[in-house]
């Protein structure tokens, strides 16, 4: 995706709307860091579930199984409580033989507060190694990916 923009919603197609706790919050009064990244992981897990229903019955992982690789995060701006209007995206932007790499975007009320960058790796839980990522589920990932 050349023109994809992680801190334009427009980029993105898949979303999920987290609800902020008052415990989510640091002493300076935002929401902190462990938060915020699990606020990104709950979209990415929920991607990654949304694409393997959506895959069909050939996945040789029901459920899917996938680790992430690797994570960057730049903080972009503020999240305060109560954050009543916040949304993650998540989009996959590109694709390896084991792996994916998904762009996401935490806004609030629009406003891009939080990108993120995941490598995540297909993984097989039983054999403990990485698995090649069907056809059908990158296709899956890429619908899921493009913006309506």
């Amino acid at each position: 995706m050349a023109d994809f923009d992680p801190a334009v919603p427009a980029s993105y197609h898949f979303w999920t709307r987290p609800v902020l706790r008052f415990g989510d919050l640091d002493t300076v009064g935002h929401v902190n860091n462990v938060a915020s990244i699990a606020m990104i992981e709950d979209c990415r897990v929920r991607f990654y579930r949304a694409a393997t229903e959506n895959a069909g019955d050939d996945d040789p992982l029901p459920g899917g199984s996938w680790v992430a690789r690797k994570l960057e995060v730049d903080f972009i701006a503020e999240i305060l409580w109560p954050g009543d209007d916040l949304a993650v995206g998540t989009a996959a932007t590109r694709f390896g033989n084991t792996s994916v790499t998904l762009h996401h975007g935490l806004f609030v009320g629009g406003a891009c507060a939080i990108t993120a960058i995941t490598i995540g790796v297909r993984f097989d839980t039983a054999a403990r190694a990485a698995v090649p990522i069907l056809p059908a589920l990158k296709a899956a990932m890429a619908a899921l990916s493009t913006p309506a």
